[in-house]
């Protein structure tokens, strides 16, 4: 049943798509494996997975066939809730100033001059971080925001406090965001499951699309 069940979603999505969609089938022993490989066989760039609509802790399970994909893959993976549009609105660009954010900026760089989109760039601090630290943030951003508008992209920029995820998922529906983008670090084993996780949260939270670059 579930197989006929995913076959006709399968056929369903190429119909829509028309001429340049193509499909393969891939036996594995879980499902994330099959993805993994799909993508490596396909030289893929990124990868496309839906999310159900569980939020919370219900998100944060090990085993969840996303948080797998997002943990091994080598490509940029963009996770869409289920009843998410395409994004044509803002793209929400959250940052701390690592390597892996920095490609995330790469990426929304070239994706906002193709859509023509303003981009908002979000840095979050907590209550406990060092004045040093809130410096740093504050930097990133406008570093961030200054490469954008030197691509010729709409950019503003804010620092706020708060817990990450929830403050990254607040910004972006206070400013109308419908795609968020962010890092991930090349963890592996155990830990690149279960990412770090504020990633992982935010994905669980989003009501638009959430995509995850990899360094």
């Amino acid at each position: 049943e579930a197989e006929r069940r995913a076959r006709e979603a399968l056929e369903s999505f190429i119909a829509e798509a028309g001429d340049g969609a193509e499909t393969m089938t891939i036996e594995a022993s879980d499902p994330y494996q099959g993805i993994l490989e799909g993508a490596k066989a396909q030289n893929a760039n990124v990868i496309v997975i839906g999310r159900r609509g569980k939020r919370g802790l219900a998100r944060m399970m090990v085993g969840d066939a996303t948080a797998k994909v997002i943990g091994h893959a080598d490509c940029a993976v963009l996770v869409v809730p289920r009843a998410a549009r395409l994004w044509g609105k803002r793209i929400l660009l959250a940052t701390d100033g690592s390597p892996h954010s920095e490609a995330a900026a790469g990426v929304v760089g070239h994706l906002a001059k193709w859509g023509g989109l303003p981009v908002t760039v979000v840095s979050v601090v907590t209550s406990s971080h060092s004045l040093a630290r809130r410096q740093e943030a504050e930097q990133a951003v406008s570093a961030n925001v200054e490469k954008l508008r030197g691509l010729g992209v709409e950019a503003e920029g804010k620092v706020v406090e708060g817990r990450p995820d929830e403050a990254i998922v607040k910004v972006a529906e206070d400013v109308g965001a419908d795609l968020i983008v962010m890092g991930s670090l090349g963890r592996t084993g155990l830990i690149k499951v279960l990412l770090g996780s504020v990633t992982e949260r935010v994905i669980g939270q989003a009501v638009c699309p959430v995509l995850v670059v990899k360094p």
